[in-house]
């Protein structure tokens, strides 16, 4: 059996790695055929929503807690379990008869407990709503890592734009091999965000470029001074933590229950049919119901069972003290992020009349003049993008912008 067993796995196996060498085949040519698609911001956020990897997951896992949550009165229907014998000696294998065959329908009844029945009931509705805005969180991040595409693709556009010309400004070899180096490198990272592109999207053999501007603009001057942590700004982030509260008082709840008296109640139920009832065969006898009813309280000498529950107490202890000051660390991170904004603010006018200084004052004549026009433009770009980086960060946990 083992020989038999390896033998068919071997074949298996061959036919997979067969396939996963066929599509490396495959994938490869796509690759070196250079086809690219061009997708607009709102094209590629569809794509995002439907084909999204980690997002599919996500949902699956929902289905799965809303079937919990729905269907856990099901666990109480009975279910119909079918068994069939045969008995026979080895000298009579010869002149087998229906006789010698014993077949019966039985339904247990499920006798569910109302105490741990609501507890369990709880406990599947609290997963699905954590499940529900699990899957929110995730979705904005997958959108805001497909937004840091989009405008990195943008910032190399521009970049090469600015750039200098190898055949009109190259004064010498160094400045060629300097233009070379740039232009091999702009090529290397256009290929690292289609790269990026392809798997946030889950579009493999595909070489998917972002259409430049399409972007939607964030743009929180006027809007952070009106973002109130816990109102209209991480509620998100709120409700996510009200769940970690309510688990950590839940499994306290179980513990507790635990050393409450244990009350149990079962029976026996005849079969729905058997083959071997002469007479009563296809007749259901409800008084050959029996139940069984007790209670058992049993009391712990050693101590374990009230370390267990003050345990469970301090742990719920713990998650709130935890989760207060990690709400104190995210309050003062907002209060350094707004500064931080505002810093931005005042270092990305100053940069734009500086460069606007430098237009007026010479039109780029000199080589020195244009490479410090070129800095200028550089050190706004920069502001620009660590205020995009910010503003990321705050587009995440604002909740009017994804209503």
């Amino acid at each position: 059996m083992t020989g038999c067993v390896s033998k068919a796995l071997d074949a298996r196996l061959e036919t997979n790695r067969a396939s996963v060498s066929a599509q490396i085949r495959e994938l490869d040519d796509s690759h070196r055929a250079g086809d690219t698609m061009s997708l607009d911001w709102k094209t590629a956020l569809k794509i995002l929503e439907e084909r999204n990897l980690s997002l599919r997951q996500s949902r699956i896992r929902i289905q799965d807690l809303k079937k919990a949550r729905d269907e856990q009165w099901k666990t109480w229907v009975p279910r119909v379990g079918i068994y069939a014998n045969l008995l026979s000696s080895l000298a009579e294998l010869g002149s087998l008869s229906s006789g010698d065959l014993n077949a019966s329908v039985v339904a247990p009844l499920n006798i569910p407990n109302p105490v741990t029945e609501r507890a369990q009931a709880f406990a599947n509705a609290l997963s699905y709503l954590e499940g529900v805005d699990s899957l929110e969180l995730n979705y904005r991040r997958q959108v805001s890592a497909l937004y840091r595409i989009f405008s990195r693709y943008d910032s190399l556009l521009a970049r090469e734009a600015a750039g200098t010309p190898q055949d009109e400004r190259a004064e010498s070899v160094s400045d060629a091999l300097g233009s070379l180096e740039s232009s091999a490198s702009h090529r290397e990272s256009v290929g690292y965000l289609r790269e990026n592109l392809a798997q946030l999207l889950n579009l493999p053999g595909q070489s998917p470029t972002p259409v430049p501007g399409t972007r939607p603009d964030l743009n929180y001057e006027k809007r952070i001074g009106k973002l109130v942590p816990g109102k209209n700004y991480g509620m998100l982030a709120t409700r996510l933590s009200a769940y970690q509260i309510e688990a950590a008082l839940l499994r306290e709840k179980g513990v507790e229950m635990r050393q409450w008296p244990s009350v149990w109640v079962n029976g026996t139920t005849p079969a729905l049919y058997n083959s071997n009832q002469e007479g009563t065969a296809d007749t259901f006898d409800s008084e050959r119901i029996f139940l069984f009813a007790g209670l058992a309280k049993t009391y712990d000498i050693t101590g374990r069972d009230a370390d267990s529950v003050n345990s469970a107490k301090e742990n719920t202890e713990f998650v709130k003290k935890s989760l207060r000051l990690r709400l104190d660390q995210e309050s003062r991170e907002w209060i350094r992020l707004r500064e931080r904004y505002d810093h931005l603010l005042l270092k990305r006018e100053i940069a734009r009349e500086r460069l606007q200084l430098m237009r007026k004052r010479d039109r780029g004549s000199a080589f020195a003049d244009l490479n410090s026009l070129r800095g200028a433009q550089s050190m706004l770009a920069g502001i620009e993008s660590s205020m995009e980086q910010l503003e990321l960060e705050v587009w995440v946990w604002d909740d009017d912008k994804w209503k």
